[in-house]
C-alpha cells in the first residue's frame, strides 16, 4: 500500500488533526517521522482487511521505546521531516504539544515503568 494512501486513511483521526493544527500539509511529515522512528527503534502494526483484490487499512499503531532519546541514526533519518514540520506548524500547536500534551504523557510513561 502506498504511503499517501496510508496517510489519507488515518488522517481523519482527531489526534492527527490536533498535532498538526488541522494543517493537512503536515500529515505526511508527521507520520513519516513516526514511521521512521518505528522502523529503526520500535515496531509498526497495521490492521487491514481485504475485499477481493482491494486491501484497506483500518488501523495502525507505531511503538517506540518510551522516555529514551532517539539514536543518532533515527535523528539523521527524520531530521529533514522534523525540520519541515517545525517550520510549518502553528506556534500555538507546538506550544500545546510541549507544554500541555507531553508533560502528563511523560508522567504516565515513567509511572508505567514501575509496574
Amino acid at each position: 500500500m502506498r504511503r499517501k494512501q496510508f496517510v489519507s486513511q488515518v488522517a481523519v483521526g482527531q489526534f492527527l488533526r490536533s498535532v498538526t493544527g488541522g494543517n493537512s500539509s503536515l500529515f505526511d511529515p508527521f507520520f513519516r517521522c513516526r514511521l521512521l522512528a518505528a522502523k529503526y527503534e520500535g515496531k509498526l502494526y497495521i490492521a487491514s482487511v481485504e475485499d477481493g483484490e482491494q486491501e484497506t487499512i483500518v488501523g495502525a499503531a507505531y511503538w517506540v521505546p518510551a522516555d529514551q532519546p532517539e539514536s543518532q541514526e533515527v535523528l539523521k533519518a527524520i531530521r529533514p521531516l522534523k525540520d519541515a514540520y517545525n517550520q510549518q506548524v502553528n506556534p500555538k500547536v507546538r506550544k500545546w504539544w510541549v507544554e500541555t500534551f507531553r508533560p502528563p504523557v511523560d508522567v504516565i510513561v515513567r509511572s508505567c515503568r514501575n509496574i
